[in-house]
């Protein structure tokens, strides 16, 4: 400060001024005394050092805001950026679509079609490259689990393998299973069944009798258990009749016998057991009394 400046300014103001420059002051100064040490070039120091303490705080402060740097926020930036949303997929059903949309949707997909496709090709090459590209589900690990106690052996019964729908040919089999059932299969082929008009029916003919019933059937292939009697021979005829009532034969089985049934031989039995016993010669005498008269 200048020495007018200081000239204006009271003893106290002099000797608190004097204190902050860090000037040394004796008791019995007067105001020429301090303004004389203020104005000295030696007075005007630069203010005094931080203290070590509030120094290392201030290198602490640095240190932090130099390591956050402005680059992070840009790289942050910049990934979100570079993280464009995908496209999304077209929720309408693949009918609903235009011929342009699903031509767009196949691009996407890497399907390759031909020219000249109708929309439902196009729909259908869309549906089998979205099954074909869905993943299969994992199988799941097998974990080694605790053997059980060994239990008995159990016999196992083999399966036999099923049986054919049909063979393609004209057949017609009958076969005794009791003496009061025969099994009846068959099967024709569609072109034989095709040059006839009429209710498809079994003809069962009793060869001994010449007695005979029908039984009606819908199908060209089937089989049947039919009601007969035992200790008889019988033929089965497949065919149609026909508007006129008539029976016309398509195929014809071989004859078959049916078995005697168990009743039946036990009856016979006690017959002929009756018939073989011999009556006492006293029975066929005649008495005397009789004779003499």
């Amino acid at each position: 400060m200048k020495k007018q400046e200081l000239m204006a300014i009271g003893v106290s103001g002099l000797r608190a001024l004097a204190k902050k420059a860090g000037i040394k002051t004796e008791k019995g100064w007067k105001k020429e005394d301090f303004v004389k040490a203020l104005s000295a070039p030696k007075a005007q120091k630069t203010p005094q050092k931080k203290s070590a303490k509030v120094q290392k705080k201030a290198k602490t402060e640095k240190a932090r805001a130099k390591k956050v740097t402005p680059k992070k926020s840009e790289k942050k930036a910049k990934t979100k950026k570079a993280e464009k949303p995908a496209k999304k997929e077209i929720k309408k059903p693949l009918e609903a679509l235009t011929i342009s949309e699903l031509k767009t949707l196949a691009k996407e997909l890497g399907i390759a079609l031909k020219s000249g496709l109708k929309k439902a090709d196009i729909i259908k090459a869309i549906g089998k490259a979205k099954a074909e590209k869905k993943p299969k589900p994992e199988k799941p690990k097998k974990v080694a689990a605790k053997k059980p106690a060994p239990k008995k052996e159990e016999k196992k019964v083999a399966e036999l393998p099923p049986l054919p729908v049909g063979y393609g040919e004209n057949r017609l089999a009958s076969m005794p299973v009791t003496p009061r059932q025969v099994y009846v299969y068959w099967e024709i082929a569609e072109d034989t069944i095709s040059r006839y008009q009429g209710s498809l029916n079994l003809k069962v003919i009793n060869t001994k009798t010449n007695a005979f019933f029908y039984t009606p059937i819908s199908e060209r292939i089937g089989e049947q258990f039919i009601s007969v009697s035992p200790a008889t021979e019988y033929t089965v005829e497949l065919g149609v009749i026909n508007y006129r009532g008539e029976f016309v034969r398509i195929l014809k089985s071989l004859p078959v016998e049916t078995p005697v049934s168990g009743i039946a031989t036990k009856e016979a039995k006690k017959e002929k057991e009756a018939e073989e016993i011999e009556l006492p010669e006293e029975f066929f005498e005649t008495p005397e009394s009789i004779s003499s008269y």
